[in-house]
């Protein structure tokens, strides 16, 4: 693992599964050495499972492949994270154990000092056709200087030692008459409640008033006739995991099929060959 490298760098322990089109200039840390073109590959390694015994092709996709210029590959744990696997690289947290999480395996992390890796290997011909293949990363364009990572999913609050300042209003009403605080408080309550009161009230006026034919903002717009609703593609536009996208594919009813902006009668014509009745204007 490393978190320096915004993208993952494969070594002589990988081999080409496919080529992208794409290349990339990688600077070193020195800015006074010119940049290296490294292109851009799809790439498999061979992991055995100490716990089974059994061999597994890893597959990252969109990483820079360097070959036997670099003896040893870095993975960046937020372009495995961006495609729905979970990877936990805290060894300080007690309540997991670090490695990726896979659907078919969990593989374990060991710390060498500050980094924490695994070992694998190049894999033979045969491991590559009869072994299991496991997608670690997407294989949608990565860029890691535009990509939107996912929200924390967890509220962290900040609880700090309230201080009294001796000149404000407060702290007198907090050392000299806790009942007088009490009232203070109780006030805000009062204004907070007679606020929600007209709130509820403007929106009891409001669901009153009937609405017709309102037009709706669209919230995204495709140039492109047809729909691309993959769940890599979703995964992306939404910012979730892999998982989640593909549960969403699973239970939505529209198919991606496109939705017409209201109303209807003013951007279709009656298909009259296919009518049930006789219009009003053709009866005798």
């Amino acid at each position: 693992m490393d978190t320096n490298a915004d993208t993952c760098c494969l070594g002589k322990n990988f081999v080409i599964m496919s080529y992208t089109p794409r290349s990339a200039d990688v600077y070193a840390y020195d800015p006074a050495l010119p940049p290296t073109n490294v292109p851009i590959v799809s790439g498999a390694t061979a992991f055995d499972c100490p716990q089974t015994g059994n061999t597994f092709i890893l597959i990252i996709n969109e990483a820079l492949y360097y070959g036997n210029r670099l003896d040893h590959s870095l993975i960046n744990p937020n372009q495995v994270r961006s495609f729905g696997i979970p990877l936990w690289d805290n060894p300080f947290d007690e309540t997991r154990h670090v490695g990726i999480e896979s659907k078919k395996i969990f593989i374990a992390l060991k710390a060498k000092g500050t980094k924490l890796l695994f070992d694998s290997r190049a894999p033979t011909e045969h491991e590559l056709a009869t072994c299991l293949h496991i997608d670690l990363t997407s294989k949608v364009p990565w860029n890691p200087g535009t990509v939107q990572l996912g929200k924390v999913s967890a509220a962290h609050k900040v609880t700090e030692d309230h201080v009294d300042d001796p000149r404000s209003n407060e702290a007198e009403l907090r050392h000299l008459d806790p009942i007088m605080q009490g009232m203070n408080e109780w006030r805000t309550v009062q204004t907070a409640m007679a606020d929600g009161e007209r709130f509820l009230k403007q929106m009891a006026r409001t669901g009153n008033e009937r609405f017709e034919d309102v037009p709706v903002r669209p919230s995204f717009v495709s140039t492109q006739r047809h729909t691309k609703a993959t769940a890599e593609n979703l995964s992306e536009r939404l910012g979730i995991g892999l998982n989640r996208a593909r549960a969403t594919l699973r239970s939505t009813l529209q198919r991606g099929t496109r939705s017409a902006i209201l109303p209807l009668a003013r951007r279709y014509r009656a298909d009259r060959m296919f009518l049930t009745v006789r219009p009003p204007l053709d009866r005798p």
